[in-house]
C-alpha cells in the first residue's frame, strides 16, 4: 500500500527556496531517516509531510492524501512530535494531560484510552512524573513528554522531529527498539528527522540525505558513503578509521 510520495517538492519562505526538487515513494510501513547538516530543511520537510506547511511546489501524499488539505482526516492516524523549542513550555497542564491530549480527537474508539497514556509514559520512562506540572521538567524530561503524546494514539505514521536528543545513550536504544518493534511487529510508519543516526544504522533504516535539495535517497549502506557525506556536510574529513563533519551536530 502507498505511504508516503513526494514528488519534486518545493517549499519557498518570502523568496528563500527551502527544500527544491525532493522525491520518494515509499510503500507502508517504512522507516525512514531524514538527515543532513543545519538549515537543510529537514524539520520544513517534516512539516510538509504533517500538513502543516503548504507546498510552493510539487505534490505530496500521506496515504493517498494531500496532508495539508485533508489535515483533520490524517490527525487521527498520524502522530507529530516538533521539536522542544518550538513548544510553549509554560502551559499549565500536567504531564498526564500533554501526553493524553490528542486523545480528545478519538474518543473512545480505540478501546482503554487510559491504558494508552499509561503505555507511552512507560516507552520513555516517564511514570513517576505523570501529576508534575509540564513547565515544571527539565528539557530532557519535556521531550519525552512529546514523543509520549505522539505516541499515545496509536498512529500509523509517527513523524519525530530530533526526539533522541536530549536521551542518553541506554535510553535512546530502549526507545528505538520500541520503535522498530512498532514497525516491525505493528506495521506503524516512522519518520526520524535526525543529526546523530548512529542509533538508527542497526535497522538498516531508509535515509533522506538531505540539503535543500536531495543528495541521495536509499537503504543506509547504499547512502552513508564518504562521496555523499563529502557533498552534504561542510568541512568534512575522513583519514580511513573516522569521519569527521564540519558543524556542531555530526
Amino acid at each position: 500500500m502507498s505511504g508516503l510520495e513526494l514528488d519534486s517538492v518545493e517549499v519557498r519562505f518570502d523568496g528563500y527556496e527551502a527544500l527544491s526538487g525532493v522525491s520518494l515513494r515509499l510503500r507502508d510501513p517504512f522507516f525512514l531517516v531524514i538527515m543532513g547538516p543545519n538549515g537543510a530543511g529537514k524539520t520544513t520537510l517534516l512539516k510538509s509531510i504533517a500538513g502543516l506547511i503548504r507546498v510552493s511546489g510539487g505534490s505530496i501524499r500521506v496515504f493517498g492524501l494531500d496532508p495539508f488539505s485533508h489535515r483533520s482526516s490524517l490527525r487521527l492516524i498520524v502522530g507529530y512530535m516538533p521539536q522542544i523549542s518550538e513548544i510553549n513550555t509554560d502551559i499549565p497542564l500536567k504531564v498526564i494531560d500533554v501526553v493524553a491530549s490528542p486523545l480528545r480527537l478519538i474518543r473512545d474508539r480505540r478501546g482503554d484510552l487510559a491504558e494508552r497514556v499509561y503505555w507511552a509514559v512507560r516507552v520513555v520512562e516517564l511514570d513517576e512524573y505523570l501529576d508534575k506540572p509540564f513547565s515544571s521538567l527539565s528539557g530532557g524530561l519535556r521531550q519525552r513528554a512529546l514523543l509520549a503524546r505522539a505516541l499515545v494514539t496509536g498512529s500509523r505514521l509517527l513523524l519525530l522531529d530530533e526526539p533522541l536528543s536530549m536521551m542518553d545513550h541506554a535510553l535512546r536504544v530502549r526507545v528505538l527498539d520500541t520503535l522498530f518493534k512498532l514497525y516491525r511487529e505493528g506495521g506503524v510508519s516512522i519518520v526520524i528527522v535526525s543529526h546523530d543516526i548512529s542509533h538508527c544504522l542497526r535497522f538498516d533504516p531508509y535515509i533522506l540525505l538531505l540539503k535543500r535539495r536531495p543528495i541521495a535517497f536509499g537503504r543506509s549502506m547504499e547512502v552513508l558513503s564518504l562521496s555523499n557525506l563529502s557533498k552534504a556536510y561542510g568541512g568534512f574529513v575522513s583519514d580511513r578509521e573516522f569521519v569527521f563533519l564540519g558543524e556542531e551536530h555530526g
